[in-house]
């Protein structure tokens, strides 16, 4: 098993060809399931600043249940995000980590009980939260809390009496100085990106034997769906066999929505579109940067996904990373209907 307590701050963009992504702390929220909390409790790793374990007192939440829940979530906010995971006990022998299963007794009373305190425990609240149950036996189970860092931090501990903000500091919830606070609250707004995919129907043309076929094109951009204006964007993209970006650009012309800088190796799949000073994509709105296209011929049944591999940054984001994939009913949907079809990678 992959470690829990691996960071999710991305690499840069590497340098020598290839585009390789990386896996982030939601990756790893997705994937968790009791085989893999098991095993991770078997290994030396302790709690880090991305990783809590807590215990529930009752399935209800006590007061000091709140309490902790509140400051671990203000926290992770604050701080670079994290994984809480309620039910496991994790406590010193001596020099000696042990950690060892405590589950839930009314996991499902537990769960709907932390639904309705999640908007008491911080403010302002964070929609991108994400919680699931994972049950052990007889009713009873565990609960992870994926808390993503903010772009619209600090976020304040409310629960429980507490009316502090938090940050992470090893594996502890301590306190926010007052200049942390200060930092925060001047900070100017962050532009927060994802990779917009647009599928069109193109033009058309006769194939084989006069079967009309319709260019279907598969618009590559860079959206922002945060507040602050992301400069300098950049796209790092590699699109797997048979398909290939288009050779004239978005109009046909050559002219690209962002300039393709030179990459060491001609035979490199891997493309960098990286944009200057003049170049920014304000909040709520995009950038087409590149295209890809292919012919399919009216009525067929049939297409060739397209997968690829997809960097994303800009001065004062976060570089995002994954993989992606236009689906063949994606292709054969936009050419029966005629109608765009819009994609957001990493999906929510």
């Amino acid at each position: 098993m992959d470690s829990l307590t691996r960071s999710r701050t991305l690499a840069s963009i590497p340098n020598r060809g290839h585009c390789k992504a990386m896996r982030t702390l939601r990756d790893i929220f997705d994937e968790l399931d009791l085989q893999r909390i098991r095993e991770e409790l078997t290994t030396d790793r302790s709690e880090s600043l991305h990783l809590e374990f807590k215990t529930l007192s009752e399935s209800r939440f006590a007061k000091e249940d709140l309490k902790t829940l509140s400051k671990t979530l203000s926290a992770f906010l604050n701080s670079d995000g994290g994984i809480l995971i309620l039910g496991v006990n994790c406590r010193r022998d001596g020099a000696q980590e042990v950690k060892e299963l405590q589950a839930i007794s009314d996991l499902r009373t537990a769960y709907d009980r932390l639904q309705s305190l999640l908007s008491e425990a911080i403010s302002p609240i964070h929609d991108g939260i994400q919680t699931k149950q994972i049950p052990t036996e007889h009713g009873s189970g565990l609960i992870a809390i994926f808390a993503p860092a903010s772009d619209i931090a600090p976020h304040m501990a409310r629960g429980g009496g507490e009316g502090r903000y938090y940050k992470r500091s090893g594996s502890s919830s301590v306190p926010m100085e007052h200049f942390d606070l200060e930092d925060m609250f001047g900070r100017r707004p962050r532009p927060k990106l994802a990779l917009e995919i647009e599928v069109v129907r193109g033009g058309h043309s006769s194939g084989g034997g006069g079967r009309p076929r319709h260019d279907i094109e598969t618009i590559f951009a860079i959206a922002n769906e945060g507040r602050g204006v992301a400069r300098y964007p950049l796209l790092a993209l590699e699109i797997a066999d048979p398909h290939g970006l288009c050779t004239y650009g978005l109009d046909g012309n050559g002219n690209l929505g962002l300039p393709q800088r030179r990459l060491g190796s001609a035979a490199s799949r891997c493309r960098i579109f990286a944009g200057g000073a003049d170049d920014v994509v304000h909040g709520s709105t995009s950038i087409q940067v590149c295209k890809s296209r292919v012919a399919l011929a009216v009525g067929c049944e049939s297409a060739t996904p397209l997968r690829f591999t997809f960097r994303i940054g800009a001065d004062g984001s976060k570089v995002i990373s994954g993989t992606g994939v236009v689906e063949e009913d994606d292709f054969l949907d936009v050419l029966g209907s005629g109608r765009p079809r819009v994609l957001r990678f990493p999906q929510a």
